[in-house]
């Protein structure tokens, strides 16, 4: 038998003792014999106690410089987990990283049933939203990391939206609660779907925040100006969208061997990745001038208050 493959696990938590210690419970209560599993939590509270039971079994990162009174940074959190899990793209340092949140109760058999699944997956989404998302670095290649301009709301549905753009074949998403799914695990049953490996009950926080409203409102603006308010459904269908609005490389250390970045409208040179790139000049250059055409049509139809004409010219630009 050879080596155990190596999995890091992140839980990021908030405030929540009676959550962790559940979660926690039903983790090592499950079969982990197959993997060789670290555990990692991310606290971005203040607030933060542990079970004496786990203190040997868990290791902790303190987000301390996060104000207990601020907005959830989940992306910035997953982004932790990929780049401390992972550390690097090329030699990566271990095989899978899962991140978790804190209310989320694990199968007994999860760990076989979602090695399973990455034999055919490299990205494996269960429970609600993004409760639970298990990588491979082939996953992260292809996606690339999370996008950190979404402070708590729509930051998975962008996740999931360039899951299907970029990883479409190999990523497997069952999230009924946002009526999202990309090949799921039972196609006729997206319920029983979403609970494969997690139990889809998610808790309440302990604490709400006063500026949530905000954070929706946020999401809601770079949702629309990213892909002109298509549908996950419009967005499975075409795989040649490119997010309209440009993205920004923040950890370029590790995001270097993130496959084709320029194809993913990031601010970043070809020519650092010499013949990596795909498409050549024309392509980019049709690329920009499909973008531009797009944004012009749909400034246009705004101004003019047309909707039913809006997603019929938008097709047809996209065919260009």
């Amino acid at each position: 038998m050879g080596p155990l493959m190596n999995v890091r696990l992140y839980i990021v938590t908030y405030k929540g003792f009676e959550r962790l210690t559940q979660t926690l419970e039903s983790l090592f209560s499950s079969d982990l014999s197959a993997v060789d599993i670290d555990v990692t939590l991310i606290n971005n509270h203040s607030d933060f106690r542990l079970e004496d039971k786990f203190e040997d079994r868990v290791s902790v990162i303190h987000n301390s410089p996060r104000p207990d009174w601020s907005n959830g940074h989940l992306s910035r959190n997953w982004n932790q987990a990929l780049l401390n899990g992972f550390e690097r793209l090329d030699d990566p340092a271990c095989d899978i990283v899962v991140a978790a949140q804190d209310d989320t109760i694990y199968r007994s058999d999860w760990i076989p049933k979602l090695l399973e699944l990455h034999e055919e997956y490299s990205l494996v989404q269960n429970g609600l939203g993004d409760q639970f998302v298990s990588y491979t670095p082939e996953a992260v290649r292809n996606i690339g990391l999370w996008d950190e301009r979404f402070i708590f709301s729509y930051h998975a549905a962008d996740y999931f939206y360039r899951s299907a753009i970029y990883n479409k074949e190999d990523t497997c998403i069952n999230d009924p609660g946002h009526n999202r799914a990309l090949n799921p695990i039972y196609p006729d049953d997206l319920e029983k779907s979403s609970g494969y490996l997690v139990n889809e009950d998610p808790r309440e926080i302990d604490e709400g925040w006063d500026q949530s409203s905000y954070s929706v409102k946020v999401g809601e603006a770079l949702m629309e100006n990213k892909y002109s308010g298509l549908s996950f459904e419009e967005v499975k269908s075409d795989p040649q969208i490119t997010p309209m609005l440009e993205s920004y490389v923040f950890y370029p250390y590790f995001e270097k061997d993130v496959s084709n970045l320029a194809r993913k409208n990031y601010l970043w040179e070809d020519s650092w990745r010499g013949d990596q790139e795909s498409g050549g000049l024309w392509a980019e250059q049709k690329n920009l001038m499909r973008k531009a055409t797009v944004q012009a049509v749909i400034l246009l139809a705004r101004q003019l208050g047309i909707k039913d004409e809006v997603k019929w010219v938008r097709n047809m630009i996209r065919k260009f």
